[in-house]
């Protein structure tokens, strides 16, 4: 669940930051596009994803940000109104310790969440 809310949270932020831009089509063509242009235009989209998902002021004063345990997880996620897995994702992404929290990311699944 944390890969996918941030994915679409990350290309959301694409269409909100520079759908107004003189850009008629926007694709990851990397040899196309200069390399500081896309560094710039994904960094803004990454920065607006994650704000949108976790809030920087939220994030500061989290006892997530200390203590990256389930329960700290928990009480965020609850606090934000957002499934645990999309808190212990940021949490891992934020330390860059993906060994963190392995159990509550891995264990949520998307497709429970769509019928088919």
């Amino acid at each position: 669940l944390d890969n996918f809310w941030y994915t679409l949270m990350h290309e959301l932020a694409h269409i909100a930051l520079h759908f107004d831009a003189d850009i008629s089509l926007f694709y990851d063509e990397l040899e196309v596009v200069p390399q500081a242009d896309i560094n710039n235009i994904e960094q803004e989209a990454d920065f607006l994803a994650e704000e949108a998902i976790l809030p920087k002021a939220k994030w500061e004063i989290s006892p997530a940000r200390l203590i990256p345990s389930v329960i700290a997880a928990n009480s965020l996620a609850q606090e934000l109104g957002v499934h645990i897995a999309v808190i212990a994702g940021q949490i891992r992404h934020k330390r860059n310790k993906y060994n963190y929290l392995s159990k509550i990311v891995n264990g949520a699944k998307v497709r429970r969440y769509f019928s088919m």
